[in-house]
């Protein structure tokens, strides 16, 4: 018997996207040129006040519900240092809206967008340090938020 393909729905590809191809954008007070995210760890989102029946959030391979982890290649440049510095001494009241977009393969088209509104800096972190180990230094930037906008 001959498999049949079921057809494609409106709207989808062809093709699974693959996560690799994204861009990290911010917007509000102190906002940054692009800064070569290499990861985004992305929070989960449950459907009320409570994971799924069974899971604990212990579980899941996710940053904590909440928070989005945003992590680089540390290069020097330090816009992430400092919106952390500003929050943690209160000199940057107003929160940023973080945009995560999966990209097509194709043309760079957003095929997906997460708007992380009222996005605040929680904790900021290195890579380790060790001289056995000619690896990258990273930085990873997590951040709360107050509500996930997905278009």
């Amino acid at each position: 018997m001959k498999a049949t393909r079921s057809p494609v729905p409106a709207g989808a590809a062809a093709q699974p996207f693959g996560s690799h191809r994204f861009s990290v954008h911010w917007t509000g007070a102190g906002a940054a040129p692009p800064l070569g995210f290499s990861q985004v760890l992305m929070p989960a989102l449950p459907a009320g006040a409570e994971t799924a029946a069974g899971v604990a959030p212990s579980d899941i391979a996710f940053p904590p519900s909440g928070h989005l982890a945003l992590r680089r290649a540390f290069d020097g440049r330090r816009e992430l240092q400092q919106w952390w510095q500003r929050v943690q001494h209160g000199k940057l009241r107003t929160p940023r809206t973080v945009t995560v977009q999966l990209l097509s393969g194709d043309d760079d088209e957003a095929v997906m967008r997460w708007r992380f509104r009222g996005a605040r800096p929680v904790s900021l972190a290195w890579s380790a340090l060790d001289a056995m180990v000619p690896a990258v230094l990273t930085e990873t930037l997590v951040l709360s938020f107050e509500r996930v906008e997905l278009a």
